[in-house]
């Protein structure tokens, strides 16, 4: 799934009132899953660490 440049969103929602914080754990990896997987993130990261002046 490539964004080309444009913001990529999924969003985690329960009707749940008390939720564990495993369910919220549950619900955030099905999120970012959902958009390709952490992996996608960190690559991104790593690539804009490079290109940093910092």
């Amino acid at each position: 799934m490539e964004s080309a440049g444009r913001a990529v969103v999924a969003i985690a929602h329960t009707n749940e009132r008390h939720r564990s914080p495993e369910r919220v754990l549950g619900l955030v990896r099905e999120a970012v899953n959902h958009l390709g997987g952490i992996a996608r993130f960190a690559n991104t990261v790593r690539r804009c660490a490079r290109r940093s002046p910092l």
